[in-house]
């Protein structure tokens, strides 16, 4: 699989040459593998899936600020020539979409955010497991009993942990410090491209009133409260979530083709 400045990403193409590109971004600790395959391979999309600086198989080291990694992804997709992105982000990765966005919003198409929000109210009692030496152990331990809904496959549960403890040391530390710094809330209504706010009704790690917050700010956006799942609604209902980003995609190419049709007509220009 390729690699471009340092990240590691799978890519799953589809679509025509100039459909919008699906873009995903792994939470805390995590990295691509945190993304079911359905998401991964939306029909007639072309996905790009990274692994964040230090994380899975990309080079480099964890930031320990959003700003900071919202700074790699921008310089990625310059790299790769892209334009017209879907970024789409869990978590972490949620907050770093939207800080991407603000940092270069001509690159970027729409937004999907799943269990996020313009700021993360960690629990500093679990927050400061990671940053003691010898914490990362029982900081895992604390973090899955608030990860999944009571329903989850326990199996489903025991691959999340798994992966969670293979991460390098210190990741999850940076992670945790960039979650608790965060704060966007004032920033969040200049976001004017159609987005997906997706939660779990259980979410016990960022609460829906998080998602609900961000519905409620950015202008375009549609809010879908999944039931039967915690934060990673994403691998509890992956059909339900997948088929919510399929109709983000088809949404954003429908309000891509009629800005294109009015700027031809001299409606405006578009970008």
């Amino acid at each position: 699989m390729p690699t471009t400045l340092g990240l590691y990403y799978t890519i799953q193409r589809g679509g025509a040459k100039d459909d919008p590109v699906v873009v995903l971004l792994h939470g805390a600790g995590s990295s691509h593998l945190c993304w079911p395959p359905e998401i991964r391979r939306l029909r007639g999309t072309t996905v790009l899936t990274l692994d964040l600086p230090g994380h899975g198989r990309s080079g480099g080291v964890a930031r320990h600020s959003v700003e900071a990694y919202a700074r790699c992804i921008t310089d990625f997709l310059a790299e790769l020539g892209l334009y017209r992105v879907i970024l789409v982000g869990h978590s972490l990765g949620g907050a770093i979409a939207l800080c991407t966005y603000l940092q270069q919003p001509y690159r970027i198409a729409a937004l999907g955010l799943v269990s996020s929000g313009a700021c993360l109210p960690i629990d500093p009692a679990l927050a400061d497991l990671f940053t003691r030496p010898a914490g990362q152990n029982d900081g895992i331990q604390a973090l899955m009993s608030r990860l999944f809904d009571p329903a989850a496959s326990p199996a489903l549960v025991e691959r999340t942990r798994e992966t969670l403890a293979t991460g390098r040391p210190g990741v999850l530390q940076a992670d945790w410090l960039a979650s608790q710094r965060v704060d966007l809330r004032n920033e969040i209504f200049k976001i004017v491209v159609p987005a997906l706010v997706v939660t779990g009704e259980s979410d016990a790690l960022i609460p829906p009133v998080q998602s609900r917050f961000l519905a409620a700010r950015i202008p375009h956006a549609r809010l879908v409260v999944v039931p039967r799942a915690g934060h990673m609604v994403m691998l509890e209902q992956a059909e339900l979530v997948a088929g919510e980003l399929q109709q983000l995609v088809q949404r954003t190419q429908t309000a891509w083709n009629s800005k294109t049709a009015l700027s031809t007509l001299g409606g405006f220009q578009a970008p």
